[in-house]
């Protein structure tokens, strides 16, 4: 019990590091945006973190690890809601069954909303489109892709709060976000190693921000 206590302490004080860095990394974007803007956009990030942290409650199996892809569906039914609204644009995922711990988790579904968010919200001006999401097994880690077949990257991407938040939530875990040739975006996260927490190593969890 102490050890499992101790574990969610740790998980405790990440998940207020991560929700700080959150809002540190609006305040720059912020006396561009406004006040009021951006904390709305940094208020709608911290809901998605309070959501997904919902969603990686306990289960009987223990606490080391949670299935990604459910959690990824769950995420994206907002986003699905969004391009109904929409009228056109479609939303499909190809997810194998891959365990991770709740740190990467948490992050990845950070990351699932931002690229999600920001593909409804940027590459489809005539409102029609796919957005295809995909997980898979590779060697001792996996990847995550996001990709769209709208109008593409533009030549100067933004600054903007999302550019800067993405690789940092990448490099927590260990891992890398790459933009690959369209057409439209493309956008992997590459995780080399899956990253597990001290419960499982007994060493210090590496992917804490």
């Amino acid at each position: 019990l102490e050890v499992a206590l101790d574990e969610l302490d740790h998980r405790t004080m990440n998940n207020f590091q991560l929700a700080i860095a959150i809002l540190r990394s609006q305040v720059t974007r912020g006396k561009k945006l406004g006040v009021e803007e951006s904390l709305n956009i940094a208020i709608g990030r911290l809901h998605v973190l309070a959501a997904v942290h919902g969603r990686l409650k306990h289960r009987p199996a223990g606490i080391s690890s949670r299935p990604l892809a459910p959690l990824i569906d769950d995420i994206l039914a907002t986003a699905r809601v969004h391009a109904a609204d929409l009228g056109g644009v479609i939303i499909e995922t190809a997810l194998d069954n891959i365990e991770v711990p709740p740190e990467h988790a948490l992050r990845v579904g950070l990351i699932v909303n931002e690229l999600v968010t920001n593909a409804l919200k940027h590459a489809f001006p005539d409102d029609k489109g796919h957005i295809s999401i995909e997980l898979r097994l590779d060697g001792n880690g996996y990847r995550l892709r996001v990709a769209d077949d709208g109008v593409g990257r533009p030549a100067k991407p933004s600054d903007g709060t999302g550019s800067r938040l993405l690789p940092m939530l990448a490099k927590s875990i260990g891992a890398e976000i790459v933009h690959l040739p369209g057409p439209g975006t493309v956008c992997e996260l590459q995780v080399p190693v899956i990253l597990w927490p001290r419960l499982a190593t007994g060493h210090e969890d590496r992917a804490s921000l």
